[in-house]
């Protein structure tokens, strides 16, 4: 009698199982995106009002994988870039790029709870 060898596939629920992992991964990355942002403006004194410091929020585009971390408020580029009169305070750059090794653990942890 010859063994009998069953495959089953699970890809499709791999796939769904992924996508959850990468949205939860997203979301988390946007919330401490926004955290390390204040971090940023706090350790730069671009506090004045807290207007700006306040209205630092996250978006994120599931159909696209992507987390846009930003504000809304209107002299928010010359506090970034800077003016002939201000230094520029580089904020949102420096809260992404300072801390791409901590999105990068988020993204890793997100996928390991959800292959555990």
């Amino acid at each position: 009698m010859a063994d009998t060898v069953v495959f089953k596939d699970n890809s499709e629920k791999a796939k769904i199982t992924f996508r959850q992992a990468v949205i939860k991964a997203l979301y988390a990355i946007g919330v401490h995106g926004v955290r390390r942002t204040d971090d940023e403006i706090r350790d730069m004194h671009a506090i004045d009002t807290g207007r700006l410091w306040e209205s630092i929020d996250y978006k994120v585009n599931e159909r696209e994988h992507s987390v846009d971390i930003g504000t809304n408020v209107e002299y928010a580029i010359y506090v970034h870039e800077g003016t002939r009169r201000m230094a520029a305070r580089p904020y949102l750059k420096n809260g992404i790029l300072n801390y791409l090794s901590e999105y990068e653990e988020i993204a890793m942890d997100c996928m390991a709870e959800v292959f555990e």
